[in-house]
């Protein structure tokens, strides 16, 4: 369960840190950073899986590369469940996979030790 709840905040932060990086991600409220976190949280947890398991041909070929594009479109499927907050772009969505895939890295690390 803790290691859950460390997934939710490195999502909340990384959305956060990202939308300072990149001024183009419009976030309406600090409620909208909570909500968008817990449905990329939800996604991922729940849809995510079922699509690496469909992928692993094509991940396979790309040497897992194709994982970055099903966090983008975990992150874009977020976007467009939530209000409030609007990614616009797949590219930006990317750059915000890229920041949550970096936080929970960061995050899990940090529960290792």
């Amino acid at each position: 369960m803790q290691k859950q709840i460390l997934k939710l905040t490195a999502n909340i932060l990384a959305l956060y840190i990202a939308s300072i990086a990149f001024p183009a991600i419009h976030i309406d409220t600090t409620l909208a950073i909570l909500s968008f976190g817990i449905i990329l949280w939800l996604v991922n947890m729940i849809i995510r899986p079922l699509i690496l398991i469909v992928s692993i041909p094509i991940s396979l070929i790309t040497f897992g590369l194709f994982s970055l594009v099903i966090n983008t479109w975990m992150v874009l499927l977020a976007d467009f469940i939530s209000s409030g907050v609007d990614i616009p772009g797949f590219w930006l969505a990317f750059a915000v996979a890229l920041f949550v895939s970096v936080a929970n890295m960061l995050f899990e690390g940090a529960t290792k030790k």
